[in-house]
């Protein structure tokens, strides 16, 4: 768990990241574990989501496929936890 000083007034900013780091941001393969109980795993650029990743939701559905700027965008899989696939843009 990283804990540090916002860059302008009070605050805390907590974070659960496993992986590469590069000049103190998330840089290439890495896993990140939000509060709500979801994760995403994959790629990041300049500390964001940009690439390949899979993102996993609490509710159990599964997004695998393309990030760009922090976004899903492009093509992916989007698992339901009910079963359904749905592949697309």
């Amino acid at each position: 768990m990283i804990s540090s000083a916002c860059e302008q007034g009070p605050g805390q900013y907590q974070l659960q990241y496993e992986g590469e780091w590069v000049q103190g941001r998330r840089e290439g393969l890495g896993t990140h574990y939000y509060h709500n109980q979801e994760i995403f795993s994959g790629q990041f650029v300049a500390n964001i989501r940009h690439g390949f990743g899979r993102y996993f939701f609490s509710n159990g559905d599964v997004y695998a496929g393309e990030w760009v700027d922090d976004r899903r965008t492009g093509r992916g899989t989007f698992y339901y936890s009910n079963g359904d696939i749905f592949v697309g843009e």
